[in-house]
């Protein structure tokens, strides 16, 4: 099953020990009703500004997963009223979770975007394709960050699963100014009309959907504890670190996302020397 933005960002609440769940006795595409809520001692619009998920819905469909901006809560019936309609109904027996404005939901989206780019995920360009007289291709800025750690050569174009694709060695990467691409420059002339695979790592996309699917080979974990560092950091940028137990907590979080890149390192392409290059056409 994907691990997607929602996912992440219900682990980090959960982690922030901010997130409630409980079960929809009604609701419509505008509200969630959470029966055993009514007349528990809270008062109204309480959660209010604070985010509402469907975790999971009673058959497996939308709306699971969307999450909204709370805009009121009645507190004699346990009802939450989002400002943005989700795609289906909250249907009774739905999985629900709330949690109010301390962490806004946005400022988690935010950092959970800026967090993801500090993680250098195995990627290839497939786009280039071979021309006749040339043997210098200008790159995507993309792969600027680092030079390519591989270059292949398809080998045969008659079939999309039959590429026979063979390594080039010897290619020479030559970096450019900002905002222009760099070159690529193979060190012999190839036939035209054939596809270049190049390796790099490069950034993960961004997330903007409830729905945006995490890169596979990033750790769940690691990511969710990154977001709750982030989270945790701003939080006590905000209150200039006068409460020890959340600067403890940070500490805590950033410990867990050491121990989580030691043992589940995320996939990237690797390198090999220059020394050897091969026999080349």
């Amino acid at each position: 099953m994907a691990y997607t933005l929602s996912n992440a960002l219900q682990r980090a609440y959960t982690k922030l020990g901010m997130m409630n769940v409980g079960i929809a006795t009604g609701g419509s595409i505008t509200s969630a009703i959470v029966g055993a809520k009514a007349n528990d001692g809270d008062k109204d619009n309480v959660w209010r500004n604070g985010v509402l998920f469907v975790i999971r819905s009673t058959d497996g469909a939308a709306p699971e997963g969307q999450y909204r901006r709370i805009s009121a809560y009645a507190a004699s019936s346990g009802t939450f009223t989002i400002d943005t309609a989700v795609s289906d109904v909250v249907d009774t027996g739905d999985i629900v979770g709330w949690a109010d404005d301390t962490y806004p939901f946005m400022l988690l989206v935010e950092i959970a975007n800026q967090v993801i780019k500090t993680i250098k995920i195995g990627l290839t360009y497939t786009d280039i394709v071979t021309a006749a007289n040339q043997t210098e291709y200008s790159l995507p800025v993309t792969v600027k960050r680092q030079p390519p750690s591989r270059v292949d050569i398809q080998t045969s174009n008659s079939s999309p699963n039959n590429n026979q694709w063979e390594e080039i060695y010897g290619f020479e990467y030559v970096p450019a100014t900002a905002g222009t691409p760099a070159k690529l420059i193979l060190p012999y002339q190839p036939n035209a009309g054939f596809s270049l695979r190049v390796w790099y790592d490069g950034d993960h996309p961004v997330l903007n959907s409830y729905d945006d699917i995490i890169s596979e080979t990033i750790d769940e974990e690691l990511f969710a504890s990154m977001i709750v560092a982030g989270a945790l950091e701003w939080n006590n940028n905000a209150n200039s670190g006068n409460d020890k137990f959340l600067v403890a907590r940070e500490n805590a979080a950033r410990d867990d996302i050491y121990k989580r890149r030691a043992l589940a390192p995320t996939y990237s392409n690797k390198r090999k020397p220059k020394l050897f290059y091969g026999n080349q056409p």
